[in-house]
């Protein structure tokens, strides 16, 4: 009987199922035309900008997420153990190793899932493996007893340090109290708080890179004034020259008025009282490539208007700092 239901169930699942997922999609295509039409079109042209060249580079990141794995190997080796736990786990860091090589970046949040697969499956080694070392090691009549042990946790040593020597860099560079990053991230926090300490109050930035507007808005009281947390397509604009296509160029020029339009529309609709605005000479994606942002937006009238009402304050690191003059609301 309990067969029988299984029988009866399983198509009505996958009935479902179909059916979600081609709802999914018609929900999509019907709600997001414009997204699908112009914002994945575009984004199509211009994501090569955030390519890395340098595949040593790529690979290096690689090999040092996967190092945890590969020392769980070798304790699944030596102890002969292997479970469905094993097989899972690693399928799921093939899977996210072959979506980091696809994606060719070499960020580091790519790598990530990678990184978590890696010391999952580490974990899973090393568990299975001192229990089979343990039950070996009570084992008076067997001769591995004394060598099995030692060697499962000679090995587990390495990664497990590393991972340890990498919290402890991570919290020491990011830790707000005595941390470089942390202290001048917090800096930019409180700046923001100063100039616009209330939720009716907004802040942005001009940026390639998620940072200044993440992660401070998640610790000010004003909110981001923009759509994007950075500016997708400035990179590729700015290094337009590279491109040979002419169909690809129109496209990268028109992604480039896109962005435009959508900064103007955000100051329109939720001005900001503090920008920062990027000026490092080494910016995301921009291949070394010097590009002056607010030239770029002083070329429609809109913007020019608008930027008038701002006064540039002293930088702080590698951002330009405006704010928005008292007596404008």
């Amino acid at each position: 009987p309990i067969h029988a239901g299984r029988r009866i169930v399983e198509p009505v699942e996958s009935l479902v199922l179909g059916f979600t997922v081609l709802a999914y999609v018609v929900t999509a295509g019907l709600l997001l035309s414009d997204y699908l039409r112009t914002t994945i079109e575009l984004t199509l042209a211009t994501y090569w900008a955030y390519d890395t060249a340098d595949f040593s580079f790529i690979f290096g990141r690689f090999i040092r997420v996967v190092q945890p794995a590969l020392y769980g190997a070798l304790i699944a080796l030596l102890t002969r153990t292997w479970s469905p736990q094993h097989a899972v786990m690693l399928l799921a860091g093939v899977g996210f190793a072959v979506s980091y090589f696809v994606q060719a970046k070499g960020y580091v949040y790519h790598a990530y899932p990678v990184l978590v697969c890696s010391l999952a499956f580490l974990g899973i080694c090393l568990g299975k493996g001192l229990a089979r070392a343990l039950a070996i090691w009570r084992d008076t009549g067997n001769s591995l007893r004394f060598v099995l042990l030692p060697v499962v946790v000679l090995l587990a040593l390495p990664p497990v340090k590393k991972a340890y020597d990498n919290v402890v860099g991570w919290y020491s560079t990011y830790n707000i109290a005595w941390g470089p990053t942390g202290q001048f991230r917090q800096a930019i926090v409180d700046t923001v708080n100063h100039f616009a300490p209330t939720r009716q109050s907004y802040f942005f930035a001009f940026s390639t890179h998620p940072f200044p507007g993440f992660p401070t808005a998640s610790y000010t009281d004003a909110e981001w004034t923009g759509r994007s947390i950075v500016e997708p397509f400035i990179p590729a604009l700015a290094r337009i020259n590279e491109v040979t296509d002419p169909k690809i160029r129109e496209r990268v020029v028109r992604a480039g008025e896109y962005q435009r339009q959508m900064v103007i529309e955000d100051f329109q609709r939720r001005p900001p009282t503090i920008v920062f605005v990027e000026r490092s000479l080494a910016r995301l994606g921009m291949n070394g490539v010097q590009f002056d942002d607010i030239a770029f937006y002083l070329a429609d009238p809109r913007f020019e208007q608008i930027w008038k009402n701002y006064q540039e304050y002293p930088p702080m690191g590698p951002s330009r700092v405006f704010v928005l003059r008292a007596d404008d609301p």
